[in-house]
Order: structure tokens, then sequence, then C-alpha cells
């Protein structure tokens, strides 16, 4: 067993990563409990690779309304209102001016 100090190293990290992870599962209050022991045990049974998926799931997708919503494309949470309200406003940022 000469690869020992390897394996202990793989842990330390894979603990470290985990612990981090686990923080941020437990800290998210926009998750319910059984989604966030999924991504706990996600974190725990899938070395070193699992807690950086669970960062990446935790930053990306939100579940609302019963439908899993990608969060990097801006504000997906606008319930309230209809598209049409952007026509009112000016969105060329100029108004016809022909500055030289």
């Amino acid at each position: 067993m000469e690869n020992w100090p390897i394996f202990l190293v793989s842990l330390l990290v894979h603990l470290v990563m985990f612990s981090s992870a686990a923080y941020s599962v437990l800290s998210c209050q926009i998750r319910t409990a059984s989604e966030k022991s999924n991504l706990v045990l996600l974190a725990l049974f899938l070395p070193i690779l699992g807690p950086a998926i669970v960062h990446h799931i935790l930053k990306r997708f939100v579940k609302h309304k019963g439908q899993w919503l990608d969060m990097s494309g801006g504000s997906n949470f606008e319930t309230s209102g209809s598209i049409d309200n952007s026509a009112s406003s000016d969105s060329g940022g100029d108004s016809g001016s022909g500055g030289d």
C-alpha cells in the first residue's frame, strides 16, 4: 500500500469539496427536502466531480411551480404582467437624433 498519500490527498480534497457543496445545498431555501437530500448524496458518492456538479445545478437550475428553469439566461420569474409592456419603451436608445 505504497500509494496511501495519493489516496489520503484525494480523500481530503473530496471532503473539502463535499463540505462546501453540502453547506450550499443545505442553506438553499428554494429546494425541497428530497431535492436537498438527492444533491447531498450526489456530492457524497461521486468523488471530486459530484460537488462540482451540485454547484452547477444550484447555480443554474431552479424548480419553480413544478418546472425546472434555467437561470443562466436572465430573469425567468416574470409571472405578472405581459410581454407587451416592453412596446411602450424605446429599446434603441436613440430617438432619431442624427449626431455627428
